[in-house]
């Protein structure tokens, strides 16, 4: 687009350039008003569309009622000059709507004292002074150039200073003289006016620009006094230092405007709707289960009882500091509790009562434990903790905690104790998602029943996780211990969205740093719940877009565990479901049950200590003494024996149709070279052996014998290329384990390294060499008319097949999530449980074994417990996904129905307006709740009506 544009910009140009032409003139040479089209057309206004030109009298009806925009004047010396709309007699009119008071009044109501005249107004001491002193210190006005220039000039007398988002304006206020006028309050108010002063204002604040800051500090994360400075510039490009500063003014005004718009925005201000408790001015999550909003009644006997657990996430964020306040008894507390940090005093009643357990960390050293109790000098926090919900990732209200030092089991557990209590009940379950979880959760339930400011019920069930980034950095137990991947009921949840959340909140953290406690609190929560806003009514299109992408993982899923399974006994498959469902439902009381899906750590026993045991009970059994030396020496005879990997060519033969060519048919690769011992051209190697498989087509027609043979040679074959296919993954399983305990363990010593790589080049070689081996009897298979079933079975083998993943001998580790294993993996894997010869259970540093057992069917255990769990999470991701789209829908009726009844039953006349608002509102909720019926319909109903 760009470069669409380029070639343009002049003509772009100058169009830019015309807006400062001369008026037009008329015939006797004066400027032409484009209003009346008279003469006197010298006053050009920026605010109006095309800046037309206006005569002094079409300028002033023009701008009665928006006595804010910007003008220009011609000057004599050929040029637009800056003016305001106050040079043409621009007034605020008060008391009709903008419209001329019948009986104007250039005198304010009586129930303001010498409001012209106190010009001690604006010297008034601010409640927010420790603010711009701690801003100063952060880079605030203390890199400002403007604040060497000359203070500002006192505005013009008999003016009211006005600031709007268009600049800062000095225009004369005429007052509402009828005698059922309305207090000097009402009156600015009903002009979209906010007083800076309660007592004899001299400045206002238009509403407008009110709502235009707070929506900036939410997108774009301008503080106060960056806005207001832009404000100064804008009035006055040249001179901005000649513009009233009422940046003070404007801080705390923007306070008072945030409250009063929270208070509306959840119906709050009559009588009869009482007071904001502790999170009432915050928004939630409406997707998660809250019982009586948007779940049925009958949900407690849903036996799928993970339909309706509460997910959360805990975490803390180091960014978001505080400063020691200079003057902290200036500070005034304005919605303390109503949002999302939590009410300050019953906080430090529980501080002072709790206690952190001691103990020793069984993990590996985490930040979150080891500094938990560091102190920070001149800090008066350092840092917040949140819980959050862990699927839609949406702040819950009224359960941010400060923290005093470092993360400390005491702040976290009051954030978790306020979440659970919030719109939940104590029957619903709880799954809580925490970095250091395999710590904080040991003693947690003692922790809630020691303090008498926090609780958690007897009987709750509670699942307990590491998100799944985090928990790859702990030890190998705690990916299996907590990982939501193997938790029942949980879903496809990677409990890691609060990580995302504090990327947002931490562009205003800079200046949060340095703010006054209620005034940074109230910032925090304006932007977490400017966050919970815009996940609300994004949540459809969220929900939509994961329940298309979890339909084919679903059946991703379900096709990779039926092929995993096609090769497993039915009794063996029994045995897994009940070792997988008792470890499931062990592991509320004993984390340690999931160490199923740990696959042990194993050492191959070499050739030659295999050779020594043998030797060694030569004798004892009746074996002739030399017996394993000869074995020996005949394994030694066959390995020099056997063909290279690339004697043989692999066909692709799912039709049937290819064929391989015999070896004797093919030109000697060897030939022309000089060579000496078995491999060279005539030794045996090359010998084409006269076997059914190498017969050709004419033969195979003409000899029925030769047919029968045949049969009874594929049948050979396929127990042959088993055979090469189960040898297959024991070496590749070695290989796996080998790169583990071997390879990364070198790093560092180039001697420790150098034999680590020779002993991966033996398990190389021999991969290759049973690769050679499968391709040779598939080969022979396509040559004996495999049938299109068989073909199915045996695949063409590839290098991406043989190729060693993490997935085999770590399928816990990160990124294997959805990873699957190649089809190797799903052929006879009977065969892998019946072999118990290949690998021991060595020595380590947990345990010691003496089982003796082969890696593949503990491979094959673990990737089936992993393909089943990961299937169970999809199955349950599908479930639930369909519930929360439900729930969304239901929550926006709840909603709806509120406000609706809050505007039937509200206080009337005595609160002019507030019906309205509240119809508004729910008709907000009505289309939210139409566009979440909308996508049920066309996902569930029209396109899979039977999920």
């Amino acid at each position: 687009m760009l470069r669409e544009w380029l070639p343009y910009q002049t003509e772009y140009l100058r169009s830019i350039y015309a807006s400062s032409v001369l008026p037009t003139t008329t015939a006797d040479g004066s400027y032409q008003c484009m209003e009346c089209h008279g003469s006197g057309g010298h006053w050009k206004c920026t605010g109006c569309l095309g800046s037309p030109v206006y005569c002094t009298s079409c300028c002033l009806d023009r701008h009665s009622r928006d006595p804010f925009h910007r003008i220009e004047v011609w000057d004599t010396k050929g040029c637009w000059t800056s003016s305001w709309l106050r040079d043409v007699g621009v007034c605020v009119e008060l008391g009709h709507h903008g419209g001329r008071c019948p009986v104007p009044s250039g005198r304010p109501p009586a129930d303001i004292h010498d409001i012209l005249d106190d010009d001690n107004d604006d010297e008034e001491v601010d409640d927010t002074e420790d603010t711009w002193e701690d801003e100063e210190r952060n880079g605030g006005a203390g890199d400002d150039p403007l604040r060497a220039a000359d203070s500002p000039p006192k505005p013009p007398h008999a003016m009211m200073t006005i600031v709007d988002t268009s600049g800062v304006h000095f225009l004369p206020v005429r007052w509402c003289g009828c005698p059922s006028r309305q207090g000097w309050k009402a009156q600015l108010l009903a002009a979209g006016l906010f007083p800076a002063s309660q007592r004899a204002p001299k400045s206002c604040f238009t509403f407008r620009v009110l709502d235009d800051y707070l929506m900036t500090n939410v997108e774009c994360n301008t503080n106060a006094m960056n806005y207001y400075r832009r404000l100064r510039r804008l009035t006055n490009p040249a001179f901005p230092h000649l513009v009233p500063d009422r940046y003070l003014k404007f801080m705390r005004v923007t306070r008072e405007w945030a409250l009063l718009q929270a208070k509306k925005t959840f119906g709050f201000g009559p009588e009869g709707r009482g007071t904001p408790g502790d999170g009432d001015l915050g928004y939630f999550c409406v997707a998660c289960p809250q019982p009586g909003i948007n779940i049925d009644g009958q949900w407690q006997e849903d036996p799928k009882t993970y339909l309706y657990a509460r997910s959360y996430v805990m975490d803390g964020n180091f960014s978001a500091e505080q400063m020691k306040m200079r003057r902290p008894a200036n500070d005034v507390p304005m919605m303390p509790g109503k949002m999302f940090l939590v009410n300050d005093g019953p906080y430090q009643e529980h501080l002072k009562v709790a206690k952190d357990i001691k103990m020793r960390s069984t993990c590996n050293d985490h930040k979150a434990v080891s500094q938990a109790n560091a102190n920070r000098h001149k800090l008066a926090v350092t840092g917040i903790g949140a819980t959050a919900c862990s699927r839609h990732g949406c702040f819950v209200p009224h359960s941010v905690v400060n923290f005093q030092k470092g993360e400390r089991q005491m702040n976290m557990d009051y954030s978790l104790s306020n979440a659970m209590k919030y719109r939940a009940h104590e029957k619903q379950p709880v799954v809580v998602l925490y970095d250091i979880m395999c710590q904080y959760g040991v003693h947690i339930r003692k922790r809630f029943t020691d303090s008498p400011h926090i609780s958690m019920p007897h009987d709750l069930t509670l699942w307990k996780g590491i998100g799944l980034f985090h928990v790859h950095g702990h030890q190998d137990t705690c990916e299996v211990r907590y990982s939501p991947t193997f938790m029942a009921g949980a879903g496809n949840v990677d409990g890691e969205i609060l990580e995302t959340m504090w990327v947002s909140l931490n562009r205003i953290s800079g200046t949060t740093r340095s703010m006054s406690s209620s005034n940074r609190q109230e910032t925090l929560d304006r932007h977490m719940n400017d966050w919970n806003y815009k996940k609300m009514i994004t949540m459809v299109a969220l929900l939509r877009r994961r329940i298309q992408a979890n339909r084919p993982l679903l059946l991703k899923m379900r096709e990779a565990l039926d092929a995993q399974e096609s090769g497993i006994s039915t009794d063996v498959l029994v045995q897994w479901h009940r070792v997988l469902r008792g470890a499931q439902e062990q592991r509320l009381q004993d984390v340690r049950a999931m160490d199923i899906f740990m696959i042990p750590e194993q050492t191959a026993p070499s050739k030659a200590s295999l050779q020594l045991r043998l030797t060694t009970a030569e004798g004892n059994d009746g074996t002739p003494i030399g017996t394993a030396d000869w074995l020996a020496d005949g394994l030694k005879i066959e390995e020099a024996q056997y063909a290279p990997e690339d004697e043989w060519e692999d066909v692709d033969a799912d039709d049937g149709s290819s064929r391989a060519t015999p070896i004797g048919d093919r030109p000697n690769p060897l030939a022309g070279r000089r060579l000496r011992g078995p491999f060279a051209p005539d030794a045996s190697e090359h010998v084409v052996l006269n076997l059914p498989s190498n017969a050709s087509p004419e033969m195979m027609t003409n000899d029925r014998s030769l047919r029968r043979l045949a049969r009874r040679k594929r049948t050979l074959r396929r127990g042959q290329a088993n055979d090469a296919l189960h040898r297959l993954r024991v070496l590749l399983s070695e290989k796996s384990f080998h790169f583990r305990h071997r390879i990364r363990p070198s790093r560092g010593s180039q001697q420790r390294k150098t034999r680590a790589y020779a002993g991966l080049e033996k398990i190389t070689r021999e991969i290759q060499r049973y690769g050679a081996v499968y391709r040779s009897a598939r080969s022979a298979l396509v040559r004996l008319n495999m049938s299109r079933e068989a073909c199915k079975i045996y695949k063409r083998l590839r290098p991406a097949d043989l190729k060693v993943s993490t997935a085999i001998a770590e399928p816990n580790a990160r990124g294997q999530r959805h990873a699957t294993l190649p089809w190797i993996w799903t052929v006879n894997v009977q065969q892998d449980m019946d072999d118990n010869e290949h690998m021991l259970f060595g020595a380590s540093a947990h345990r010691l074994c003496n089982i003796v057992c082969s890696i593949p069917p503990i491979v094959h255990r673990v990737h089936w417990f992993r393909a089943r769990s990961r299937l169970d999470r999809a199955m349950e991701e599908s479930a639930i996904l369909k519930r929360e789209l439900q729930s969304t829908k239901l929550y926006f009726d709840y909603e709806q129905d509120r406000w609706l009844a809050m505007a039937t039953t509200g206080p009337g006349e005595a609160w002019p307006g507030y019906a309205e608002h509240c119809r508004q509102t729910a008709n907000t909720y009505a289309s939210l709740a139409a566009d979440a019926q909308s996508s049920y319909t066309e996902l569930y109903v029209e396109q899979n009506p039977l999920e």
